[in-house]
């Protein structure tokens, strides 16, 4: 520690620090990025610090990068919308448990598809907290506890949602509470409800989503997937706002 920041990284420290960085299960990608970090900071604070060194690591890793998971199977977001609307129009019957899952599936798909919040986020969603009626329509909102990096979100409800949520609060959801299965827990304020009148887990939702995307696209898509399709698409249909996907 008695070290300038810029001795501090001499060869043996770098190699040592990516080496540290891979054995705990970082992408070549990641260590390019923390490496980017530790080479702005450095600069920052110490003014003899040369970056040469730095620079030809970060290359090199650069170079060889690729993606830990294929992503090459996530749709467009509006296709994922889509089979949301396709699922909430094809559910009729109240009475029908499957037409009471396909409705509620298919909001939570169209949901995700244009607001792709985290799992953990879509599996707490509740009624008054996150979800809060306002005229018409509903705003969503998350405190700053409730986020990764500790900044609220808050951001209205689409439009093409508002609809068949007023229908799935005032019809489907109360079907789905008066279920009384093996596993039937109080539901509360949570928004949305299992087959077994109880609130949905992480593992029921991400459940739900794989075998609806599976039975329509031939590969399931988890639900944090969405957070690519979303950001993917948006650079497509609008690359002079694409920093509005880092949100």
């Amino acid at each position: 520690l008695k070290l300038r920041p810029a001795q501090r990284c001499a060869k043996a420290h770098l190699q040592a620090y990516i080496d540290h960085l891979r054995s705990t299960g970082n992408s070549d990608g990641t260590i390019v990025n923390r490496l980017g970090e530790l080479l702005a900071v450095t600069a920052a604070l110490d003014p003899a610090f040369d970056p040469k060194l730095l620079n030809r690591y970060i290359s090199a890793l650069r170079s060889k990068a690729r993606p830990v998971r294929s992503k090459t199977h996530v749709r467009p977001a509006n296709e994922l919308v889509d089979l949301g609307v396709r699922l909430m129009r094809g559910a009729t019957n109240p009475a029908d448990l499957d037409h009471a899952l396909a409705f509620r599936d298919g909001l939570i798909i169209a949901f995700l598809a244009l607001h792709p919040v985290r799992r953990r986020n879509l599996v707490n969603f509740e009624l008054g907290r996150n979800l809060i009626r306002q005229g018409k329509g509903y705003m969503v909102t998350f405190a700053g506890c409730e986020t990764k990096n500790g900044a609220p979100l808050e951001l209205p409800l689409a439009e093409l949602l508002v609809e068949p949520m007023n229908q799935y609060l005032d019809v489907w959801r109360p079907v789905l509470m008066a279920r009384k299965g093996r596993w039937t827990r109080p539901v509360g304020t949570r928004v949305w409800v299992s087959g077994d009148g109880s609130p949905l887990g992480e593992e029921g939702i991400s459940g739900r989503i794989e075998l609806r995307t599976r039975e329509a696209f031939g590969k399931a898509i988890n639900p944090h997937a969405f957070r690519d399709a979303s950001a993917t698409t948006l650079v497509i249909a609008d690359p002079a706002r694409v920093r509005a996907a880092a949100p």
